[in-house]
């Protein structure tokens, strides 16, 4: 049954009470890891609206009411340097060889998915709309999301139309399993979006069942009729994605009796989610939770916030204020008055002379200084640039405009200066460019899948293909069997990866003079080598076939060659067939002087090949015997150095035992003058005490 289609009547009430349950929980989880992002995101989204009357900012961020709206101009200043244009389709073969199928098969492909893009943009769901949106809450709240639809409209089992537009989704309509990484979430988790039904569309979308769903009618209390309840309210439907049991399920978590359906993978694609990878701003390692960039900066912003309102205080003091003589005729008319006046008075003298006898009328008005006023206000003015360029710096806005072109410069320069001027802002328009492209890879399978085979041959022209009609006109029914061949390859998933590969071009609006020099580029490469090719054909016409190969080999290369490629495929056809006469059959002569040279081109490549045998044997020889002298070499090196270094021991342990034995001799020369010394100590106290016992018997001798 095709998707979109609901199954009715094959589950009883109670079988899917587990399953609701489950699913209850797991979206509440979701909701609880992204409460505080939500919160955040609401707040930044008022900030940047000016809905401050709903808010108190300052319970968030620390902030006073905005007088000055950075957050608005940042996301002007970025959001054209991040996404400038819907992007364009490339479908082109991955590996660029010979592979007529396939180029056919691509650019078919890519021909059918622009008419579908072009078909979304007038029903009002295009592509650019999606992304735009997404860009915007991608740089304002760090996560910007799209999906991507399969919509058949089926009478019975017949497909009257199909159709897959991209859907922007709110910040608040995406919940995801609370893994590390998008690859874990695809691996084993589950994706959900939420959509609001009103019981006729839910009716028709899953049956009577929706009829049991409760509809919000808005706010509590308002009242409305049951009639207009069915007209205006709505339920919130979430359509799961589950990686792990490869199901989708629908659920109103209004109503928890059932689940509102179930299916077994029903688009068939190669990431199962039609969702991809939502383009993340900053985000840690271990959580999927984003951070706004405005949390970066909101402490910059109030700071200037503050000094905007202080500027406005002081621009409002900074008027004349003084005093005035009351008792002066017609004085309080002239200091009321705001145009150029004159006032008549009969006391003119009599005023001057109040005004000090000058003749001047300074002496009666005193105005109040605002020199200080003046300065203050300079300052804070210089005080707000500074913090202007330092949030600048932090949001990246620096970084385009240090991008700015200067009419002065020279075109070089300025290219070089947006070059590494964009370096961080690169980051950010490959975050939107890889969900761009990723969305038209998702619509492309769809497509290549699921549409009709006639559909995709209607959207892509298939029939006024250069290739197709060249080929049709040679030989009568190669289209259908082109075609044919085409479809096969498409619906064919592996071979599909495997030949195709399917690309977007830049989001950014396109530079025309790039485009052309490219172009430009294309065609004097080209036309040098066919130049040149031509004459060596010219010289030995065997070496045509490489020379058309090399022509392709270089033609491939380019993006702005890509339209021309089947028609330089067709020219090399006939440089390789140019040996034939136009009856078909070969010119004897020619092929044997043909033959000939491709003998002697045989011969010489089979000498140049002898030759570049023994250049490589000799230069083997060569290098087998600088290695062998290298290893010598080394060798003796480290036979030196090992010397050298039991020279350096053996000079160390010399060193060691001749300190050692100076050591010893000034111990025992210390120990000898010690041991002297006592022995003179000794001497001499013996020599003191014979003297002292000397003189006391000459006294007792004398005194007896």
């Amino acid at each position: 049954m095709p998707y979109g289609e609901p199954e009715r009547g094959t589950e009883g009430p109670q079988e899917f009470t587990t399953t609701v349950a489950r699913w209850e929980a797991e979206l509440a989880a979701a909701e609880k890891v992204l409460r505080t992002w939500r919160e955040s995101a609401r707040n930044i989204d008022r900030r940047y609206t000016l809905e401050k009357e709903q808010v108190d900012l300052g319970k968030l961020f620390g902030e006073s009411s905005s007088r000055f709206n950075i957050l608005w101009s940042n996301i002007q200043t970025l959001r054209p340097a991040v996404y400038g244009q819907e992007p364009v389709p490339v479908v082109k073969r991955r590996h660029r060889d010979a592979d007529p199928v396939g180029r056919i098969a691509a650019e078919m492909l890519e021909r059918a998915v622009k008419s579908e893009m072009e078909r979304d943009e007038r029903m009002g769901c295009g592509m650019d709309e999606a992304l735009s949106r997404a860009s915007l809450d991608y740089l304002l709240f760090a996560r910007g999301s799209a999906w991507v639809r399969y919509e058949p409209d089926m009478e019975g089992d017949t497909v009257l139309e199909e159709s897959c537009p991209v859907d922007y989704v709110g910040r608040n309509d995406l919940l995801y399993s609370p893994k590390r990484t998008w690859a874990e979430v695809v691996k084993s988790g589950w994706v959900a979006r939420r959509v609001s039904m009103t019981r006729a569309e839910g009716v028709r979308r899953f049956g009577d069942v929706f009829k049991e769903v409760p509809l919000d009618v808005g706010e509590e209390g308002t009242e409305i009729d049951e009639r207009d309840q069915e007209v205006i309210g709505q339920a919130d439907v979430w359509e799961i994605w589950d990686a792990a049991s490869r199901k989708v399920f629908w659920v109103s978590r209004a109503w928890t009796d059932r689940i509102l359906e179930e299916k077994d993978d029903p688009l068939k694609l190669e990431g199962f989610f039609p969702c991809p990878k939502p383009a993340f701003g900053t985000v840690s390692n271990e959580s999927l939770v984003p951070v706004p960039d405005y949390r970066q900066y909101a402490k910059l912003a109030q700071e200037l916030d503050d000094q905007t309102a202080r500027i406005d205080g002081l621009v409002n003091a900074l008027r004349a204020k003084g005093f005035y003589d009351a008792s002066i005729e017609g004085l309080e008319t002239l200091m009321n008055e705001n145009a150029d006046v004159l006032v008549p008075v009969s006391n003119m003298q009599n005023i001057l002379g109040k005004g000090g006898g000058g003749g001047q009328i300074t002496g009666v008005v005193q105005f109040f200084p605002l020199d200080t006023i003046a300065r203050a206000l300079v300052g804070l003015y210089d005080a707000r640039e500074r913090t202007k360029q330092t949030l600048y710096e932090v949001s990246g806005v620096a970084d385009i405009l240090r991008g700015a072109v200067d009419p002065r410069e020279k075109l070089g320069q300025s290219r070089i200066k947006e070059q590494n001027a964009g370096r961080r802002i690169d980051v950010k328009r490959r975050e939107i460019e890889n969900l761009a492209r990723d969305c038209i890879r998702r619509k492309a399978e769809l497509m290549a899948e699921h549409y009709d085979p006639e559909r995709l041959r209607r959207l892509s022209s298939f029939d006024q293909m250069t290739a197709v009609v060249q080929a049709e006109l040679q030989a009568p029914g190669a289209a259908d069997r082109l075609f044919a061949e085409a479809v096969t390859l498409l619906r064919n998933e592996k071979l599909r990866g495997f030949r195709l590969e399917i690309e977007t071009n830049s989001t950014m609006i396109q530079d025309d003079e790039a485009e052309r020099e490219g172009r430009t580029e294309f065609m004097r490469a080209a036309g040098e080598f066919m130049s040149s090719s031509l004459q060596a054909v010219e010289q030995v016409p065997s070496m045509a076939p490489l020379m058309g190969q090399m022509l392709l080999f270089g033609v491939r290369g380019f993006r702005a060659g890509r339209q021309l490629e089947g028609a330089f495929e067709d020219a090399v056809e006939q440089i390789a067939a140019g040996g034939q006469q136009e009856g078909g059959e070969p010119d004897p002569q020619a092929q044997a002087q043909a033959d000939a040279e491709a003998r002697q081109q045989e011969i010489q490549g089979q000498m140049a090949v002898k030759q570049a045998e023994a250049q490589v044997k000799q230069t083997d020889s060569a290098m087998k015997l600088q290695a062998m002298q290298e290893k010598h070499r080394i060798e003796m090196e480290k036979l030196v150095a090992e010397h050298q270094v039991s020279q350096a021991e053996h000079r160390i342990d010399m060193d060691k035992l001749e300190a050692e034995l100076a050591k010893s001799q000034a111990e025992a020369t210390l120990k000898e003058r010690e041991a002297l010394t006592a022995v003179a100590a000794d001497t001499a106290k013996s020599q003191n005490a014979m003297r002292v016992a000397a003189d006391a018997a000459r006294r007792t001798t004398v005194r007896e």
